[in-house]
């Protein structure tokens, strides 16, 4: 049984792969241009996206996956001295790609680090 059992993809919720809303604001995030601070808000849902798709959290995911979609760019004049948007930054990019991976292969899931060189080794 995998975290996406009983998920269908019919009503919004993941199935065996993106699916409509999911795959669509997944694809837009890569096009947007955001200030720092607002990437930091993006990665956040993202990882709060895996960590629900990984528990079949199907609310928490649901919640998020809205939040992520309400953090879209808008087009509202900037303030001299404000930080320029930029491209999605390197670790976003990566939580997004797993996200994706996530979602279409639930059986290749693999569990979100929760950092790097915290000294734990998996045992072969």
């Amino acid at each position: 049984m995998t975290a996406l059992d009983g998920w269908g993809g019919q009503d919004g919720r993941p199935g065996g792969g993106p699916q409509g809303e999911e795959a669509e604001i997944l694809a837009d995030v890569r096009e947007w241009e955001l200030r720092p601070g607002a990437w930091g808000r993006v990665d956040e849902l993202l990882v709060a996206m895996t960590t629900a798709l990984a528990a079949a959290d199907h609310e928490t995911f649901a919640d998020a996956r809205d939040a992520l979609e309400r953090a879209a760019p808008h087009r509202i004049g900037t303030r001299i001295g404000d930080p320029a948007a930029g491209p999605v930054p390197k670790l976003v990019r990566e939580h997004l790609d797993r996200l994706v991976h996530d979602l279409r292969d639930p059986h290749d899931r693999q569990p979100e680090r929760s950092g790097e060189g915290d000294g734990v080794v998996a045992a072969d």
